[in-house]
C-alpha cells in the first residue's frame, strides 16, 4: 500500500564546506540541527564536541574504530546498518579531505611510475569513492548533511559554502 505524500518540516540539504584548515568548518557543523552523526575521519571532530554538546546536540559517532571512518565500503555499510529509523538530523562527514586524499596520491603515484596507461584508470577509484559516499549519506536522508574539507583554495573570505540542491 502507499502512503500519502506529507510536507517535510525540514527540505532535504546538502551542504559542503570548504576552507582553511581551522577556518571553522567543524564548528560550523557542530551547530546544524541535531542529533549529529559524525563520520570522524581526520579524527577532530572532540575538538568541537563541547561546542555541539553546550548547545544542546546529541552527537552520534559513526563507529570508535579509526578505519570505519575513512573507507567508503565501511561508513556505507554503517550508514546502511544504523540510519533506518534513527533520529539523525544531520550526518557530519569531517573530514571528506581524509577520506579522498590517499585516492588522489595513490591515482598519482600509480601514473607517475607507468602502473596505469590512462587518466581514467588512475581517477577511477576517486570517482567511485565520492559517488559511494554521496549516496550512502544521503540514502539515509536526514534534512541535513554535512561535509568540510581543507583546502589551499583562495576565497574572497577564506571559507565558502554552498547549497547545490
Amino acid at each position: 500500500m502507499f502512503k500519502q505524500m506529507v510536507k517535510q518540516k525540514y527540505p532535504p540539504r546538502l551542504w559542503g564546506l570548504t576552507g582553511y584548515p581551522g577556518g571553522g568548518k567543524s564548528t560550523f557543523a557542530a551547530q546544524m540541527r541535531g542529533p549529529l552523526l559524525v563520520v570522524d575521519a581526520d579524527h577532530r571532530f572532540q575538538e568541537v564536541f563541547d561546542l555541539a554538546v553546550q548547545s544542546g546536540r546529541v552527537v552520534y559517532e559513526l563507529s570508535n574504530v579509526p578505519s570505519d571512518n575513512v573507507d567508503t565500503d565501511r561508513i556505507t555499510e554503517r550508514l546502511t546498518q544504523g540510519m533506518p529509523g534513527a533520529e539523525v538530523g544531520t550526518i557530519v562527514v569531517d573530514s571528506l579531505t581524509a577520506i579522498i586524499a590517499p585516492l588522489v596520491t595513490q591515482a598519482i603515484q600509480d601514473k607517475a611510475a607507468g602502473r596505469i596507461k590512462n587518466q581514467y584508470a588512475g581517477w577511477k577509484n576517486k570517482a567511485i569513492a565520492m559517488r559511494q559516499l554521496q549516496d550512502a549519506v544521503t540514502a539515509g536522508a536526514p534534512t541535513r548533511c554535512g561535509s568540510t574539507t581543507s583546502t589551499t583554495r583562495k576565497t574572497p573570505t577564506g571559507a565558502t559554502w554552498s547549497s547545490p540542491r
